[in-house]
């Protein structure tokens, strides 16, 4: 027998000599007379093939979206479609996962290996669909820049949002380590916010390699820049000095911090300084921290004599009590806080609609929700910050025809507004005597204690 075989092609097709083409159940069988010849299926058809087939297909197709998702939400949404569970059984990742990363990989590029591979990514117009906006009008990426201490930023803000940010009276400056995305040497992601409404609306992100003042003036600069006008004249931060240092430079407008930071340091301060155990058992001393985590809400001209105030009152208590418990604590208030270069300056919030960086904190916890998990795949990343600038441009369409997209402030939080503003103008009429201050900082010191007790967990 001529065991001799020649293959000649035609139209993309092989054919090869001496070969039997049959279609067995469906399956392709080769059978060739040199000994390479398969055998006949041996069980019975597998009568889930078809819907298990048509499951991975789309579960392939699924990975091949730009819309970027995770493996496995990939998978378990497939399955919730599914009635059989033993097919639902068989939509593994482990199996599923070499055929979804190939089908990815036409989609999107490789993971980059820092924020300057991702920068390349960015600017390739092969990629320019990784950064689009939901309604595809325009990209989420605004820029790339280097910071003068050689850090590599990379700013994400819609045009959109680019031009809210120019009517906004206030913005809200943060820094996030939970969610910067899984690239070597991305340290943070700097978000800038506003508050319409009482509803927080997002504005830019930034990823940073570092969260140093070189690093932020070279953001900023390029926002400035960018956006030629403002009219924000106040910027809450949380007493980070790179940044009220960065937003002096850049915009010199004023920055504020946050009432909730301040009160939360000197407390966890005071716990350590102090303890626990004393400020449980005597009341007058506790009531002294009281006193001084109230101290912002001064005016900033009255910071320091409030504190001179409190430690007349502090010194009327026991020898003992003041020199080993209190006056390390208000020398504290006094050098770290009050004489502070950038903490002094920025410590009192008095007449501000927004004492505290809450609006930060909020947007910080969304995305935190939205996401999941720490530190998140870069492109996942870029989609859902399209999904946020999304939600932010509805719920400013609702403001502006009257809807509230939010839940309403809370009546306490009203009352607690009105009781501040009603103490303040009580101070600010007339000289301001130390029994007013002390009365002042008496009154207002209601407004931090839930603050205080959650530091000391009571």
């Amino acid at each position: 027998m001529d065991t001799t075989t020649t293959t000649t092609s035609t139209g993309g097709r092989v054919f090869i000599s001496g070969v039997t083409v049959q279609f067995v159940g469906g399956r392709l069988l080769l059978t060739q007379l040199m000994g390479l010849d398969t055998q006949p299926h041996n069980h019975a058809p597998d009568v889930l093939y078809s819907t298990d087939l048509t499951a991975r297909r789309a579960i392939i197709n699924q990975s091949r979206s730009v819309i970027y998702r995770t493996f496995s939400d990939i998978i378990a949404n497939e399955r919730s479609r599914i009635q059989d569970r033993v097919v639902r059984a068989r939509l593994t990742l482990r199996r599923l996962r070499p055929a979804m990363m190939r089908a990815r990989a036409e989609i999107f590029p490789n993971v980059p290996h820092n924020l300057a591979g991702l920068t390349n990514i960015l600017r390739d117009p092969a990629w320019q669909n990784l950064s689009r906006t939901k309604d595809l009008e325009g990209s989420m990426y605004l820029r790339s820049v280097w910071g003068n201490d050689g850090s590599h930023n990379i700013i994400f803000i819609s045009w959109r949002s680019l031009e809210l940010m120019k009517q906004v009276p206030i913005l809200f400056a943060d820094g996030t380590f939970y969610i910067a995305p899984s690239i070597d040497g991305c340290y943070q992601v700097f978000t800038l916010v506003a508050v319409y409404g009482h509803t927080v609306i997002p504005l830019c992100w930034c990823l940073m390699e570092r969260k140093t003042e070189a690093a932020y003036v070279a953001v900023l600069t390029y926002l400035r820049n960018h956006m030629v006008r403002w009219n924000f004249i106040r910027v809450v931060c949380d007493f980070e000095d790179a940044i009220i240092n960065a937003f002096t430079r850049v915009f010199g407008v004023q920055v504020q911090g946050c009432l909730f930071h301040s009160a939360h340091a000197m407390v966890q301060h005071a716990k350590v300084t102090i303890g626990i155990a004393v400020l449980n058992q005597f009341p007058e001393v506790k009531l002294i921290v009281h006193l001084c985590c109230a101290l912002p809400l001064s005016p900033q001209h009255l910071l320091q004599h409030g504190l001179n105030v409190i430690g007349a009152v502090a010194m009327d208590l026991e020898d003992v009590l003041y020199m080993t418990q209190l006056r390390p604590f208000l020398e504290f208030i006094q050098f770290q806080w009050l004489h502070h270069v950038n903490r002094g300056r920025t410590l009192s919030v008095c007449g501000s609609d927004h004492r505290t960086n809450n609006a930060s904190e909020s947007n910080n916890r969304s995305m935190k929700r939205k996401f999941g998990v720490h530190h998140p795949n870069i492109f996942r990343f870029i989609r859902e910050l399209a999904e946020f600038e999304e939600v932010a441009m509805d719920d400013l369409q609702s403001l502006n025809l009257g809807i509230i997209p939010s839940r309403h402030r809370a009546v306490s939080a009203i009352c607690n507004d009105a009781h501040i503003q009603e103490l303040t103008s009580a101070l600010l009429q007339g000289v301001p005597t130390d029994d007013r201050i002390i009365a002042f900082l008496t009154y207002a010191s209601h407004s931090v204690s839930e603050i205080v007790n959650d530091a000391l967990d009571v």
